[in-house]
């Protein structure tokens, strides 16, 4: 599963999480994990360490998040 970031105001830089988990509506019926906000805080906060600038123009920054 992916989910996109932008900052609130019009950030430059979209932010896409890549999970290691399946949708909740996937067709397979394998279990999923519910993304929540602090899930999401973790991925942004992970993001920023590797080198998202979220007001810097520029292409998507992709970021492979693992959830255990």
């Amino acid at each position: 599963m992916t989910f996109a970031v932008d900052l609130e105001n019009g950030g430059l830089t979209t932010l896409l999480v890549k999970l290691n988990v399946v949708r909740p509506d996937n067709w397979m019926n394998e279990d999923f994990v519910p993304i929540t906000p602090v899930v999401v805080e973790r991925a942004i906060r992970q993001a920023l360490t590797k080198g998202w600038q979220p007001t810097n123009r520029g292409g998507a920054f992709e970021l492979a998040y693992a959830l255990e």
